[in-house]
């Protein structure tokens, strides 16, 4: 039997490794099964069983991924991280690390409980729009933005991904992009990027603990 060009050889292992069927490969590149069995054998990969389910070559071609939030996980990286990384939900992941025996971090459920607890309380009589002031710790960064009033807390965290710094909301007030604006410009000399102020001079927070402009700005949580 005559042997097949290397680059349809190649092509043909790749195909079984990701776990496509003989007959499948066999019919894409025009050549018998035992023709695929032959080039996966001389390149060394390990021949499947006959009657192979197909779900087990799904595991086969997924269990990297799954290695790699195994590890990703055991160097100290979250469920909520993972998810945004690989794009899978954290429930998936959480599922999957438990039905790989990957031991699960001591002092999860203590962090949980301190994230509820940090959680800042939003005053009943607030609702719509509101317009929240965001503080960076350890820097003078503030953040002006509106949002709705049962949104403040997930902005919070989708704006805590990509911040290494924790992030705290300092004041919130009903309001809506005319206040947002209004604000911005009154502090268009402190602007750093964007929504991002520099209040070194703590000129906005000074402004803000008081009535301004005949609207009050409620304190949620200390810096």
């Amino acid at each position: 039997m005559k042997r097949i060009a290397d680059e349809i050889e190649a092509l043909v292992v790749a195909g079984y490794c990701d776990g496509l069927a003989p007959s499948a490969i066999a019919k894409r590149h025009n050549i018998s099964e035992r023709s695929v069995t032959n080039c996966v054998r001389r390149r060394g990969v390990e021949v499947r069983p006959r009657g192979f389910p197909e779900h087990k070559r799904a595991i086969t071609k997924h269990k990297a991924v799954w290695d790699k939030w195994a590890a990703d996980y055991r160097d100290g990286m979250s469920l909520r991280d993972l998810a945004t990384k690989y794009g899978a939900s954290e429930g998936n992941i959480h599922f999957r690390l438990n039905k790989m025996g990957v031991e699960k971090r001591r002092g999860t459920k203590a962090r949980a409980v301190a994230r509820a607890q940090s959680k800042p309380v939003i005053p009943p009589f607030i609702a719509g729009a509101v317009v929240y002031i965001i503080g960076e710790c350890g820097t003078s960064f503030i953040k002006i933005g509106v949002t709705g009033a049962r949104k403040v807390w997930a902005r919070v965290r989708m704006l805590q991904v990509g911040n290494p710094r924790d992030l705290r909301i300092l004041f919130i007030a009903q309001g809506g992009f005319a206040m947002e604006r209004k604000l911005h410009s009154r502090f268009l000399h402190l602007r750093a990027e964007g929504e991002w102020f520099d209040d070194s001079g703590r000129e906005i927070r000074t402004y803000l603990d008081g009535i301004a402009d005949g609207v009050t700005f409620v304190r949620c949580q200390a810096e």
